[in-house]
Order: structure tokens, then sequence, then C-alpha cells
């Protein structure tokens, strides 16, 4: 529940009906869910704060494929908001289970980055890291 908890503080709608104080600079969501049981369409249209989203390409969970980690990222409007998918990264690696090397290395890499670009008010992402996708907006 920690990427949800994550978004829903960030104002995300959702259908239990939590409503977010949005009191930090900055968001991190490790392996968000997409639309399903927690939230609805376009549940992230109104989030504007700097939001870093992080998934795999075996991430997949209960309301689907990993594909569906990325819409959160889709939804947000532009302004400091990065999407970094990691190849072969499934849902445990981003809590360290299993062969979880490469997925902690790049996501405590990117974490870094993101945070010190929103800290310097620099949203540009850095380099492509082998291994990662990294989107921006």
């Amino acid at each position: 529940m920690g990427a949800a908890t994550v978004m829903m503080e960030a104002g995300a709608a959702n259908k239990p009906g939590i409503a977010g104080k949005d009191v930090f600079d900055a968001y991190v969501a490790l392996s968000p869910q997409g639309p399903g049981e927690i939230f609805p369409a376009d549940a992230w249209k109104t989030i504007h704060k700097p939001v870093l989203t992080m998934t795999g390409t075996r991430d997949s969970g209960l309301d689907g494929a990993w594909e569906t980690r990325t819409e959160p990222f889709k939804n947000m409007p532009a302004g400091c908001k990065w999407l970094g998918v990691v190849d072969g990264a499934t849902h445990m690696n981003f809590a360290g289970a299993g062969m979880s090397g490469k997925t902690e290395t790049l996501t405590l890499k990117t974490i870094r980055a993101f945070l010190s670009g929103v800290h310097r008010g620099d949203c540009a992402p850095p380099a492509q890291e082998e291994g990662m996708n990294l989107q921006s907006k």
C-alpha cells in the first residue's frame, strides 16, 4: 500500500474516498497501482507537484500487466514528472526481495537524482542508464 498511500497523499482521486493533505514538496511512488480496485481512471490528473514513479517490466499486479503501473505518470499533468521502467524488475524487487541488486541500484540512483533536482529547482532527468527507460514531462 506504500505507492497507493503516496498517490493518495499527493491528491489522487481514489475509490475509498481518502483525502490526502498534500504536505510534501515531492513524491516517490515505487510500483504504483493503475486504475482498478483503488483508483478510478484519470485519478492522477490533479497532481501538480513533482512525482517520480517507478515500475518494472515484470511488475504485474492485481489490476493487470505491468503497463497499468505507468498510468499514473501518463495521467498526471506535465511539470517535473518522471517515470522509470526497470528491465525485468518484479514488484518484489522494489521491496528488496529476489535478485534485486540491479533494481535497487537503479532505483536508489534515480530517487537521489530526482530529489536533488527538485531541491535545486531543476527537473531535467539524468542520462539514460543501462537497464532502465526513464521518461519525463
